[in-house]
């Protein structure tokens, strides 16, 4: 009879704590609420374009972009169908728009993959641009990624903030990984995972009230539309280390 009453001592207090843990084990253990992206170390993400053939942006800022043209989805890097989007010169661009989260004047880095449709080096090509172009170079502000033409026998990759800018080589038709940088009024450049240069800025960024634009100068008074791939473009308020870097070029 004792060893009966035992078992069902120990029978209550099993079933007690099953419905204890089926309620929740109270106050002090509360549920991860944390959005995937930040537990997977992308803290300040403010823009997360996949560019899977549309112009959704999953970060939590959720500024949907507009596709303006055509633009074609087409295989990434990794071979996968309709994850990467194809543009041809003036035929087609994204439009974001003068959204809050982009009038960066502080710190940002931009994460992003390109693959070039052919060597030039005479054309100047508008990727990534939130740029006020003026009469006066030294008066032009904002900041944009493209490819430079004129000034070398390969194509050049341009980071450039207000005046300031690194010109990166680059002689590969492959799929390369991109990071570019701003903060404490210096520039920093990443090709593949590894850092290339750094700059610092002669006068602090200023917003520019212009569109941010991907394939697509900002300003309307002229077309520079890129010829290439893009894909996975992330944003960032803050800038990334070069572990997390190493992180997004192996993703």
């Amino acid at each position: 009879m004792v060893f009966q009453k035992k078992i069902n001592i120990y029978l209550i207090l099993f079933l007690f704590c099953g419905l204890i843990s089926l309620l929740g084990c109270g106050e002090d253990e509360k549920i991860d609420e944390t959005p995937p992206d930040i537990a997977c170390g992308m803290e300040g993400l403010i823009g997360k374009f996949k560019l899977d053939g549309d112009a959704d942006d999953t970060s939590t800022s959720l500024n949907q972009g507009q596709i303006i043209g055509t633009i074609p989805a087409v295989e990434n890097r990794k071979e996968v169908p309709n994850s990467a989007m194809s543009f041809k010169n003036n035929l087609g661009y994204i439009e974001i728009g003068d959204v809050e989260e982009l009038k960066i004047t502080d710190a940002m880095s931009m994460s992003f993959w390109i693959k070039l449709d052919s060597v030039r080096t005479n054309v100047w090509e508008s990727i990534i641009n939130k740029w006020k172009n003026e009469d006066d170079a030294i008066e032009s502000s904002g900041y944009y990624f493209g490819v430079h033409g004129n000034i070398s026998t390969v194509p050049i990759l341009r980071w450039r903030v207000n005046f300031s800018r690194i010109d990166v080589g680059i002689g590969t038709l492959d799929w390369t990984h991109i990071v570019v940088t701003l903060k404490d009024d210096i520039i920093k450049f990443y090709g593949d995972g590894v850092f290339i240069d750094e700059k610092e800025l002669f006068n602090s960024l200023m917003d520019t009230n212009v569109p941010f634009r991907i394939g697509e100068i900002s300003d309307d008074s002229f077309q520079s539309g890129f010829n290439g791939l893009i894909d996975d473009l992330y944003i960032f308020n803050r800038e990334l280390s070069e572990s997390e870097i190493l992180e997004l070029f192996n993703e």
